[in-house]
């Protein structure tokens, strides 16, 4: 029987020759026993490892992992239980990395008190190595599978009996979403997925191929996937014959073509599309290459009076007039291309019939680094137009006849005309002092007034041609309310024979920049409410600030003005009715043709307080510390 003595020794040996590492904390966390398993699993002598706290003195190595030996035991330790981990990365101080499992058990006392911690420790490297091998292994056979899968033909054989059964499908046909069964079992023939539009084409061309000598056939055509998707396939198969010569299987593959066919489709919508605006453009469009007509839309051929056929292949010097212009549209557009990249030229085209037509031709390169490709060229028919422009230059030269008549004519105003009329009036007033009888004072009278009136029209036409002729004047800055005080003393004699007063209201000085000729606006408007207005009437003059302009406005007394009249009021010979009223119908033509040389503003209103017209002009304000 043994003794408590004998007992602990066989443990202690047991323990110590276990083929596991075992080690042994207490409850303060000192290590009390150390195995040679574990020793040796960690490459550190017991002596150096027992009796020692293993937070703060055990080896960083053994601390390497986030859920390291310390924070297994940590948490066994907190939850009394039993902690297992099957992998745990180790570096042993000799440099070997390692890997472990550990299997820490809380230890009690027969009171359940809680005495320590036992750690069960097994090297698993090995079998974490194998593992690893059989994982990349794994791993590498599903990449080569999902190549395989995903590669972009797939084999078949196909009997060569009707509807094409399938003798053979490789495993990617699951790119169209079958499996090899649909087609092994009988299910399914080849020709079952083959897109309905193409089954009589391909049954047609095979049967051609089968009557002849070839032994590969080749062909593009849709098939159909299980969720009804359309794919462009090309086929390359190899016919094998029985001993009869018949046709007994073929062997090939599919490719997936769908992107190519669809960029090929896209470059026809595309070709249709350019050619579609190739012909239909309204403009001559063609392709040379060295001067030869290599292509030419319709709207050209309509331009020259050529076929497409007569035009194609021909040089271009046949729709020129002469040499001269074909080597000048030649250098000049091609020197133009060098210089911009494109080649614009303004010339003349000989027509099939000899007509001669103005044209305007642009040139493209094909290749911006060699012109040796050719050209894209434009032709625009610009006949019409310079048609207009030559009738338009006959007419401008006739206008410069007419207005170089109408200098004349306004210089004949100035010098021919009033210098008689000036005879004129001297020569009545000398005889109205000569004359005592009555009646021919009567007609004498009535010679002067007429004169007078000559005279003034006279005036008034020459200053409005003056003022037509300028298309610039210069401006200095003045005072408008001085100005208009002159203008109501040049009308002084006027006033005082109607009795008229002048009642001007302004805001002390209105500086605007004007030229002196300014005046006449005021005489004018001055003068017309004078004519219109009653005898011994007053006329209201006002300058008004209203911002940005001075605005000058004449208030008469007269009758006011029909609202039909108003719109022609300052156009040349046009007046309001005024029966009795003498005048040249120039007056308010002036004023408004001195406003447009100064960009002001001008019109007439009804009066607000009373039955007649206020006329009224605008000029831009000044500071009047500029």
């Amino acid at each position: 029987m043994r003794t408590a003595s004998s007992q602990a020794t066989f443990d202690s040996v047991v323990v110590q020759n276990a083929p596991i590492g075992i080690c042994i904390f207490d409850r303060n966390d000192n290590l009390t026993l150390l195995n040679r398993s574990m020793a040796a699993i960690l490459g550190v002598a017991e002596k150096d490892m027992v009796g020692k706290d293993p937070f703060r003195d055990i080896p960083a190595f053994m601390r390497e992992d986030d859920q390291g030996l310390g924070q297994l035991y940590v948490d066994t330790k907190k939850s009394l239980r039993s902690s297992f981990k099957s992998r745990m990365s180790v570096t042993t101080p000799a440099g070997k990395h390692i890997f472990i499992s550990v299997h820490m058990v809380p230890i009690f006392s027969e009171d359940g008190d809680h005495e320590g911690i036992i750690a069960y420790v097994e090297e698993v490297s090995e079998h974490y190595y194998k593992e690893k091998v059989l994982i990349d292994e794994i791993y590498k056979f599903r990449d080569l599978e999902s190549i395989y899968r995903n590669i972009p033909f797939i084999a078949f054989r196909w009997s060569g009996q009707e509807g094409w059964p399938v003798q053979y499908v490789s495993d990617n046909i699951s790119q169209l979403g079958y499996n090899k069964d649909d087609f092994l079992s009988g299910d399914l023939r080849y020709i079952d997925i083959v897109h309905p539009d193409d089954v009589g084409k391909l049954v047609s061309e095979v049967d051609a191929f089968e009557r002849t000598d070839q032994i590969y056939f080749s062909d593009d055509y849709r098939l159909v996937s299980k969720e009804g998707d359309v794919i462009w396939v090309n086929e390359i198969s190899l016919l094998t014959e029985d001993g009869e010569e018949a046709p007994f299987r073929y062997d090939g593959i599919i490719f997936d073509i769908t992107d190519r066919k669809m960029k090929e489709k896209e470059l026809e919508r595309s070709k249709a599309h350019i050619e579609s605006i190739f012909r239909a453009t309204p403009v001559g469009i063609g392709v040379a290459s060295n001067r030869i007509f290599v292509e030419v839309n319709d709207k050209l051929c309509e331009m020259l009076g050529y076929s497409r056929g007569e035009l194609i292949g021909q040089s271009s010097r046949m729709i020129y007039p002469d040499d001269r212009s074909y080597e000048y549209v030649g250098a000049e557009k091609y020197s133009l291309i060098n210089e911009t990249g494109i080649g614009v030229v303004e010339t003349r085209m000989v027509c099939k019939g000899g007509e001669v037509i103005d044209v305007i031709l642009s040139s493209t390169p094909i290749d911006s680094e060699s012109l040796s490709e050719g050209v894209t060229f434009a032709v625009l028919d610009i006949t019409h137009l310079k048609d207009t422009e030559r009738e338009l230059q006959k007419r401008t030269e006739e206008l410069e006849q007419l207005n170089s008549l109408k200098d004349l004519f306004s210089d004949i105003i100035r010098h021919d005309l009033l210098n008689p009329a000036s005879a004129i009036d001297a020569y009545a007033q000398l005889l109205e002092e000569m004359e005592t009888d009555e009646r021919k004072l009567y007609f004498l009278n009535k010679i002067t007034g007429s004169n007078a009136d000559l005279m003034s029209l006279l005036e008034s036409a020459s200053r409005y041609e003056k003022l037509n002729s300028i298309e610039e004047v210069d401006f200095e800055k003045m005072d408008l309310a001085s100005l208009f005080k002159i203008a109501i003393t040049g009308l002084s004699r006027e006033m005082e024979c109607k009795g008229v007063t002048v009642d001007l209201s302004s805001e002390g000085p209105c500086y605007s920049y004007v030229n002196p000729f300014v005046t006449e606006v005021f005489v004018n408007l001055l003068s017309n409410a004078i004519k219109y207005g009653p005898e011994n009437g007053v006329i209201s003059a006002d300058i008004i600030d209203e911002g940005t302009v001075w605005k000058v406005a004449v208030t008469d007394q007269g009758s006011g003005i029909d609202d039909t009249d108003k719109p022609f009021l300052f156009e040349r010979f046009r007046r309001a009715d005024k029966k009795g009223i003498k005048g040249t119908g120039l007056g308010l033509a002036i004023v408004k043709r001195i406003m447009e040389l100064h960009s002001g503003d001008y019109g007439v209103a009804d009066d607000p307080e009373g039955k007649g017209s206020v006329f009224w002009v605008t000029f831009n304000k000044v500071d009047v510390k500029e």
